[in-house]
């Protein structure tokens, strides 16, 4: 009896860890945003489960709030951007352009110096679709291997181009440069949007005792605040799917990189013993605790991976690639390829040279006599720059890039490199030469990482 009663216990120990196992790996495939809808629907069923969803910056509410009444309001105008246009306006007049294709037009208007140039880019790089820099500016320079005090420079220039509000770092500071670009950053004005929370929390005399001005003065920078726009890049690709937000970020960590968890989409799931329920719901409430957690150190043990082995990538771009494939990352880890697979798809990372697909750092290796394989996205790389940096008159044939990229230790077949340079989408030698009368021909920009 002993023998069989201990055999029933190892028997529901591995049916309970399979079935975490198995809701974990399925959670596994979930973006923050999708595990935070199933944890909500789970949650409704059973008392022993809370759900808190992540908080948006103090302040935002005032914005958001806005725009609910807006659109309660019929035949409302359009909201009011830096500009003074609204965004129906803005788009009635014609297409507008891509967020990255005006920063960068207008950063060519700004800046004559070639490392200043080179700066801006970087820093054009981490804008995220808000017109918000992703990243600390420290990092981005450190990536880069920028002076600090001259990226800090760049970016007080940058922060110049409409409409106002592009490059900031956070909310308090892209309303700080609409009220500048507007005249009316007071000294009191400043401490108001220093202290956002307490404006979001309608606390005006507080406010208005730290402003040194009246409670009316408070309220009518309330007024002003809700006509500026918290998210002045959003008014770019109008007609673009709206970008779900990265659940991974990457920053510096001493002379290394960590990965972490994007705690701002990542709701918490709290199990408590107090609530009334039966016994089952609490042990179900527990499990998915503990399959929540476990996809969480899943997550964040295969992007720490991948990071590790493409560490050069931040330093260089693409060209710093180096073979990476599912299944070599599951066999180092000790991971089937599926769970790996899951953890990468469609899994958005902010890094210092913007927000990715995580998917993008891998990529198959070519074999190369008497060398360690070479990433093939590397190779692209490198011939999209060798076709950028030929002479127009006298364009580079694909045996003329093979020849290239042997001198450089890289023996390619000449039927290799028109395979890539085909899936760059760069014409042939003969065509970009009759092109080159009529302008640049379309290609990829090798300068982007």
């Amino acid at each position: 009896m002993h023998i069989t009663h201990g055999l029933h216990l190892t028997q529901r120990k591995s049916l309970a860890m399979t079935a975490e196992l198995t809701r974990a790996i399925g959670m596994l495939k979930l973006s923050n945003a999708d595990l935070a809808a199933e944890l909500a629907t789970l949650a409704a069923a059973n008392a022993h489960l809370t759900v808190s969803p992540s908080e948006p910056e103090p302040g935002l509410a005032l914005f958001q709030q806005r725009g609910a009444e807006a659109a309660r309001r019929p035949n409302a105008p359009p909201p009011v951007t830096s500009s003074g246009a609204g965004l129906a306006e803005l788009t009635q007049a014609g297409p507008a352009p891509g967020l990255h294709d005006h920063l960068l037009r207008e950063s060519r208007l700004l800046l004559r110096d070639p490392a200043e140039i080179a700066m801006a880019e970087a820093l054009i790089q981490s804008v995220e679709p808000t017109g918000w820099l992703n990243q600390p500016l420290p990092d981005i320079a450190e990536a880069f291997a920028f002076p600090l005090p001259q990226v800090e420079a760049v970016l007080a220039k940058l922060q110049q181009i409409e409409p106002a509000g592009l490059f900031a770092r956070s909310l308090s500071e892209c309303l700080a440069l609409q009220a500048a670009d507007r005249g009316v950053l007071t000294p009191a004005f400043a401490v108001v949007l220093d202290n956002l929370p307490l404006l979001a929390e309608g606390r005006l005399d507080d406010l208005a005792a730290r402003a040194g001005v009246t409670v009316d003065e408070v309220a009518g920078m309330l007024r002003l605040l809700r006509s500026f726009d918290p998210k002045p890049g959003t008014q770019f690709d109008a007609s673009a799917v709206v970008i779900a937000p990265p659940d991974l970020t990457l920053r510096r960590a001493g002379e290394g990189w960590q990965v972490e968890l994007n705690r701002s989409t990542l709701p918490q799931l709290t199990v408590s013993d107090a609530e009334a329920g039966d016994a089952e719901d609490l042990r179900q409430a527990r499990l998915l605790a503990q399959a929540v957690d476990r996809r969480n150190v899943t997550l964040l043990r295969v992007a720490q991976a991948v990071v590790q082995r493409q560490r050069d990538w931040l330093r260089r771009g693409d060209a710093g690639l180096v073979p990476l494939t599912l299944a070599g990352l599951a066999q180092e880890l000790d991971l089937h390829e599926t769970t790996i697979g899951r953890a990468v798809a469609d899994r958005m990372m902010t890094t210092p040279r913007g927000t990715i697909l995580l998917r993008r750092l891998f990529s198959t290796g070519v074999a190369m006599p008497g060398r360690a394989p070479v990433s093939a996205t590397a190779l692209r790389h490198r011939i999209a720059g060798l076709i950028a940096a030929e002479d127009p008159a006298a364009p580079l044939t694909d045996t003329a890039i093979a020849a290239h990229l042997r001198a450089e230790g890289l023996p390619l077949a000449r039927r290799t490199v028109t395979k890539y340079r085909e899936a760059l989408g760069l014409a042939p030698a003969a065509t970009r030469q009759t092109r080159q009368s009529g302008g640049p021909p379309d290609r990829a920009d090798p300068r982007r990482a």
